[in-house]
């Protein structure tokens, strides 16, 4: 409104207001509101039915009802009941379950796309100071108590004494027939002044009812966002910290994760330590837009943390969990893996006539290997860390409201889910588990109809996804941004009966590491939420999304500016690994024999079918290794441009 206009309120007691337009405007035209809202209910469907669809039927829906109705303004809930007869037969859920949840992204998509008109409700918040009451009388089809808890919800619901909504009196203002109603309500017309942006419904009715009114300036002012443009600027920004946009694969995985979970109706989900530290925070920030949020917990975890428990004690052979990521170790570092104290190292080294130092390649297959397996204080030794630690963390996963018989939805970055298979084996199998990764490498062999996994970005099974070896190109660095300000889960101690876990010492490694992680999870956050701005206030359809964040993310991954190459150097130094301990680190002298493991290692991915970035990124990561990285700026840029003409194909 004018501020410094003044106008002449003797002899008043009411102040009539209209409501959108004046005490609030929108951000967005009303038809991207209602994308919104379609995009919300087909979530809450299960992507039943299509956005598109949702607004076609809405539409027919609400022309029908035009063409019978007897009253001057329909109702929302008159419209859903006539949506409902459309949709009944492909969708599974009773009409009530079905009004509400509409209702409730309708609220959702118009309160996240207002905002208020400041001047206007400080004027009447100072004149119910003075002694009026203030009533807002607007045209709309949602209901009294529905523009009440948007009112709730933008804090404005402190001053009105009553609202007069179209749709529960069935008649408008734009007819002047509302007014009628006001006037019996309330009393004299001479006591009322209406204020409002529409030159017929508020200024021209309420005259022509007795009652004084004054037309508010409003212009629509609404942009059309080109959300390609929108997805630039964010890149744009993101470059200023080093791989800030790994925002966009993440953006995929927690969009995918949600909708996977609304699939699955799930209520509970578990992020695993560390990585899920920072994906957790991700996850509230995208879940709190939404009309169905998800329980979601941090679930102190690691191999080793779940690594005994898993185990059959005396007559577990076989130590997958061990030897599926080591095949050559000692027999001192394979006891330490198994969490024996030095004391306990000392005392079964005596029992054994072997070097217990040596390392032995294959030690699984060794002769070595079978005498520590029938070794007495060996076995009697792992009974008892087997039973005690399976014990302590079936209590823990009680603890966080989980019983026998529930699936657990574990969350993770991913791999091969190796921690998944410990934590299946560790509570007895009396678990369906669900492991929803950003990606999915390789099998364990342990997988099964109660043991699932599901690589949700990208996956190598049951065939490699659609551009695997772009979102698996170098997937070692996303575990270093996802650095978690605690040390790696030990394992587990009661105390007084709550499960506690037991952190190893946050050592100076790992406090460099997060130190340098955090500017980059600081990045990622804001384009992040920068991204769920723009898609959640446009409607995108699914391609588009996927296709703009895979052409963002292929700009990420290679092409690197100084100060990507620099966090790589730091990062990929410091020794953070949450699993393995080695007395000395076998390494293999034989130039034959590395030339031959590489040809095998090159003949499996030209096998698989993968596709050219994953010969890079297998290259990328021996120069890594070796602490080489001058090279990647200039021929990274060589890749990106052949990928990025077969990412347009």
């Amino acid at each position: 409104m004018e501020r410094d206009k003044i106008y002449n309120l003797d002899g008043k007691k009411w102040i009539l207001t209209d409501f959108f337009d004046t005490l609030v405007h929108r951000t967005v035209h009303e038809k991207t509101v209602r994308k919104c809202w379609a995009g919300l209910v087909s979530e809450q469907l299960e992507n039943k039915v299509s956005p598109n669809l949702l607004l076609s039927i809405r539409s027919t829906a609400t022309k029908q009802l035009a063409k019978t109705s007897k009253t001057e303004e329909l109702c929302l809930v008159d419209i859903l009941e006539e949506m409902y007869v459309y949709l009944h037969s492909l969708i599974s859920i009773p009409l009530g379950r079905f009004i509400e949840l509409c209702v409730d992204a309708e609220l959702l998509a118009e309160t996240k796309h207002l905002y208020l008109d400041d001047s206007m409700i400080a004027f009447l918040r100072e004149k119910k100071k003075e002694g009026f009451r203030i009533a807002v009388v607007s045209d709309t089809y949602l209901s009294e108590d529905n523009l009440k808890r948007i009112m709730t919800c933008l804090g404005i619901d402190d001053f009105t004494s009553v609202l007069f909504v179209s749709s529960e009196y069935g008649v408008k203002k734009q007819t002047g027939n509302l007014y009628e109603v006001v006037i019996k309500a309330l009393g004299n017309a001479a006591d009322l002044v209406m204020f409002g942006d529409s030159k017929i419904a508020d200024y021209e009715m309420p005259l022509k009812h007795g009652i004084e009114s004054y037309q508010l300036e409003w212009s629509d002012n609404y942009t059309c966002v080109d959300v390609k443009k929108e997805f630039r600027r964010l890149y744009v920004e993101g470059k200023k910290t080093p791989f800030s946009n790994y925002a966009f694969i993440y953006y995929l995985y927690i969009d995918r994760l949600y909708h996977r979970l609304v699939e699955l109706n799930a209520k509970k989900v578990f992020f695993l330590a560390r990585e899920g530290y920072f994906l957790i925070t991700l996850f509230n920030s995208y879940q709190s837009a939404k009309a169905r949020k998800f329980d979601a917990e941090y679930l102190y975890v690691s191999r080793k943390a779940t690594l005994l428990a898993s185990l059959q004690g005396s007559a577990e052979t076989e130590f997958l969990s061990i030897f599926r990521s080591y095949k050559d170790l000692d027999i001192e570092s394979f006891l330490k893996n198994l969490s024996f104290t030095d004391d306990e190292v000392e005392t079964v080294e005596r029992e054994l006539d072997v070097d217990c130092s040596k390392v032995i390649y294959g030690l699984h297959h060794s002769c070595e290997f079978q005498t520590l397996l029938k070794c007495e204080v060996f076995k009697d030794i792992l009974d008892r860390k087997c039973i005690r630690e399976k014990k302590l963390f079936e209590q823990y996963i009680k603890q966080q409201g989980v019983f026998a018989g529930d699936e657990i939805i574990l969350v993770d970055v991913g791999w091969k889910g190796t921690i998944q298979d410990n934590v299946y084996y560790a509570l007895g199998e009396k678990y369906k588990i669900r492991g929803l990764y950003l990606g999915y490498e390789n099998c364990t062999g342990s997988e099964s109809w109660h043991n699932i996994k599901e690589g949700l970005v990208f996956s190598k099974y049951p065939a490699p996804s659609k551009n695997f070896s772009m979102w698996d190109f170098e997937t070692h660095l996303i575990e270093q941004m996802l650095a978690a300000p605690h040390g790696s889960t030990y394992g587990y101690r009661d105390e007084n009966g709550m499960i506690m876990p037991i952190l190893e010492e946050y050592s100076d490694e790992d406090k460099e590491l997060y130190s340098l992680a955090k500017s980059v999870q600081d990045g990622i956050t804001e384009v992040f939420i920068g991204l769920c701005d723009v898609i959640n206030s446009n409607y995108v359809s699914t391609a588009e999304i996927v296709s703009l964040l895979s052409l963002y993310h292929l700009k990420t991954l290679l092409l690197l500016d100084e100060k990507c190459i620099e966090f790589e150097r730091v990062a990929l130094t410091p020794k953070t690994n949450n699993f393995g301990w080695f007395k000395k680190i076998p390494t293999r002298t034989s130039k034959k024999e590395k030339i031959l493991s590489m040809l095998k290692d090159l003949k499996q991915i030209k096998t698989s079918g993968l596709g050219f970035m994953s010969f890079v990124s297998y290259f990328s990561i021996k120069l890594n290794a070796r602490h080489k990285y001058s090279w990647k700026k200039i021929a990274y840029r060589l890749v990106y441009v052949v990928e990025r003409m077969l990412l347009e194909k």
